[in-house]
């Protein structure tokens, strides 16, 4: 009988410790990494195994400006899109011109560990996207066209 209590502690503690908690990581000046991803950046969130991040991503299209200038209404440009290109300070852009959000840090992972991630749903919130080419990069690398973005403006909200 005395045994009762210690034993449902224990495994009243060990499923605390494995509730999994909903985190969400805005686009914001200050979570995402612009050109460059680095082992030494520190963490925009950090979850435990088995949490779920939902992560907002951003375009790498342009500004609302350029958007604009591309064709896009500006009703249908992210309301984040704004504070992304103008509140990111250029000083700490990389080579790259890649928006990533995050990185995302799990509290247990050691180096060396293995990461699960699943994907569970993508969300579209824009109704454009776009493509970058030029001559001696990207995917046609090998073309001699030269620099663009390609505009798609989509009418299924799937």
């Amino acid at each position: 009988m005395n045994r009762l209590p210690p034993l449902f502690g224990v495994l009243f503690a060990a499923s605390l410790a494995s509730q999994a908690s909903d985190f969400t990581l805005l686009a914001t000046p200050g979570t995402v990494e612009w050109g460059h991803y680095a082992a030494g950046i520190p963490p925009a969130i950090t979850v435990h195994s088995g949490d779920s991040v939902r992560i907002q991503t951003l375009s790498t299209c342009g500004s609302n400006e350029q958007l604009i200038a591309q064709g896009v209404k500006a009703g249908d440009i992210p309301a984040y899109n704004d504070a992304v290109y103008k509140g990111y300070p250029e000083k700490d852009k990389g080579p790259g011109g890649h928006i990533l959000t995050g990185p995302v840090a799990i509290a247990e992972a050691e180096p060396g560990d293995v990461l699960e991630v699943q994907i569970l749903k993508v969300e579209i919130d824009a109704d454009f996207a776009c493509n970058g080419l030029r001559c001696i990069a990207g995917f046609c690398r090998w073309s001699t066209r030269t620099a663009g973005i390609a505009s798609s403006h989509s009418t299924d909200k799937r």
